[in-house]
């Protein structure tokens, strides 16, 4: 399960590779913007998507071996984002991946610097700095994957993200 999916572009990249391998995958996604999931990669077979809200899942305890958010947690405070990582981990059998922006200095020039070099956009210029700035960092994303009965089997971070493979804590 994809939580926050927007465009469901990482349920159809998965559905791609996993297929190709013959190994198909049952993929869901979940946004709460019906109007983004309109224009959503829906043509990927086994994939699902629906409404919902990532602090009220609309499925039952294990519903799926494993639940992911990618580039979501940084635009939900810190009691909101608790509460989601808590429903993603009550409907994942196995596990909890998350994929996000942490907050660092080199992070924030590299937004900047990105938003000025890469493209004209003037609302990339400005969310880009703007998304790192609001950024958890390291140790608060343990905090929040804590209060969340998570806890962290592996955390890799790479410039400015982080990614975290976690568990329900024992």
């Amino acid at each position: 399960l994809d939580v926050g999916t927007g465009g469901a572009d990482i349920p159809a990249a998965l559905s791609t590779s996993f297929r190709a391998t013959g190994f198909p995958l049952d993929l869901y996604g979940v946004d709460r913007s019906g109007e983004i999931l309109r224009h959503a990669a829906i043509g990927s077979p086994g994939i699902s998507l629906a409404v919902a809200k990532g602090e009220s899942l609309p499925f039952a305890d294990g519903t799926f071996d494993a639940t992911m958010c990618s580039l979501m947690l940084h635009h939900l405070s810190p009691s909101q984002a608790v509460e989601v990582l808590q429903e993603m981990r009550r409907v994942a059998r196995r596990g909890v991946v998350i994929n996000d922006l942490v907050r660092s200095l080199p992070g924030l020039w590299g937004a900047w610097l990105f938003g000025h070099l890469c493209t004209a956009n003037a609302l990339t210029r400005h969310d880009a700095p703007l998304s790192v700035r609001r950024a958890y960092s390291r140790t608060e994303i343990l905090g929040l994957l804590h209060q969340a009965s998570l806890e962290p089997i592996h955390m890799e971070t790479r410039w400015f993200r982080v990614g975290i493979a976690a568990r329900p804590a024992p």
